[in-house]
């Protein structure tokens, strides 16, 4: 299991989007909180954010990282 936080500036955006976007995001953000983090619209990222991830989700991109993982060395 993962905590899922967002930033200031997603959670600004997040509470603009409308109520069906909204929904769907909610449903990537609890698969990521039960560390489901394998699916074909996962891309690693590069350059600046190498080390982050991104989901992507129509129009929407989510950029993560499972950091906790990485420092404690869980699988």
């Amino acid at each position: 299991m993962f905590l899922v936080k967002l930033t200031p500036q997603a959670e600004k955006a997040y509470l603009r989007l409308d109520p069906t976007t909204r929904a769907r995001i909610d449903r990537v953000l609890e698969r990521f909180e039960r560390g489901e983090l394998k699916h074909p619209n996962i891309r690693a990222l590069k350059g600046e954010l190498a080390g982050s991830m991104r989901y992507r989700l129509g129009k929407w991109r989510i950029v993560f990282s499972d950091r906790l993982r990485a420092k404690s060395g869980l699988d």
